[in-house]
């Protein structure tokens, strides 16, 4: 927890504030207990978690009068790298991204 909060310090200190929190994947969408933890670390930030939203997984897991807000949203690696593929690939048998957008 202190690293993603010292993480959270520098990138509102290089970006002058934050509009958002966002935990994404694994640990991000499944671990109600570290995202209560991180937000709880960064109210002096303005987060003000909602536990309700957050017990039920979000997608806004921050009260309305927060300041930056937090959510959850969900990713899927599998399929990006699979576009991704499919991009470097077709790019190489010269298809162009519409096909490719098509195909994946």
């Amino acid at each position: 927890m202190y690293r993603i909060g010292r993480e959270l310090g520098s990138l509102a200190a290089a970006l002058s504030g934050l509009d958002s929190i966002v935990f994404t994947a694994g640990v991000g969408e499944n671990a109600v207990k570290v995202r209560e933890e991180v937000c709880r670390n960064a109210a002096w930030l303005g987060v003000k978690l909602d536990p309700a939203a957050n017990a039920k997984g979000g997608p806004c897991i921050s009260r309305d009068r927060s300041h930056v807000t937090a959510w959850v949203l969900p990713t899927n690696e599998e399929l990006m790298i699979a576009r991704h593929t499919l991009r470097v690939l077709g790019l190489a048998q010269g298809k162009d991204e519409k096909e490719l957008a098509a195909a994946a």
